[in-house]
């Protein structure tokens, strides 16, 4: 059925307050709505019909307003994941560095160099992501690195066997002081305080 123009004049042009049902054809005013095409009214009409063919399109358009701010949510906390993944790497070889590179090298004890280092750092990242078991790497003559992972911190331990029996060799005590969690990072720290009579 052919549908009339319900176009009324004014002075900013022609104005639709009247649109159709795009699905069952039904005339209905706009209300206090007005536009400046009568494609708009007639969208505007469909929006509001209770018709079976409107109701079905509406319901069309919510589901996939739905599934858009799903699809949003997904891309947001992949985004939010790739940024703390990038951070707890940047941190995982920060502590590296401290234990087996310069901070081993201003301790006294053996340091690694930097491709070792790097090494180090990608099995953790694979420690963190859960593709490998906690695991224990020798990294050089009685130095091993332990990379553990307990739900979601990951954990990076040096353990030198020779200068642990040195020192228990010469008398001096040492404990385990204190286990520090990085709640941003995910990071744990481990203290050891030795002590050294100086009389």
């Amino acid at each position: 059925m052919e549908k009339a123009n319900t176009a009324a004049k004014t002075e900013e042009g022609e104005s639709y307050n009247t649109g159709f049902c795009r699905f069952c054809g039904e005339e209905n005013h706009t209300g206090f709505q007005s536009f400046t095409t009568q494609e708009e009214a007639n969208d505007y009409v469909t929006a509001q019909c209770d018709c079976q063919g409107a109701t079905r399109e509406r319901n069309k358009k919510e589901e996939q307003k739905k599934y858009n701010r799903l699809v949003e949510e997904v891309i947001a906390k992949r985004k939010w994941k790739a940024e703390q993944r990038a951070e707890i790497a940047e941190k995982a070889l920060e502590t590296i560095e401290e234990l087996f590179g310069t901070g081993a090298e201003a301790r006294g004890v053996i340091s690694l160099d930097g491709e070792v280092l790097t090494c180090i750092g990608g099995v953790a990242m694979l420690v963190y992501d859960g593709l490998l078991k906690d695991c224990t790497l020798t990294v050089a003559e009685n130095v091993k690195c332990k990379l553990t992972n307990r739900k979601g911190a990951l954990s990076i331990e040096r353990a030198d066997a020779s200068k642990q029996k040195e020192v228990n060799a010469a008398g001096i005590a040492w404990h385990w002081n204190s286990t520090q969690h990085e709640n941003e990072t995910g990071l744990i720290h481990h203290e050891w305080v030795w002590s050294v009579d100086d009389g």
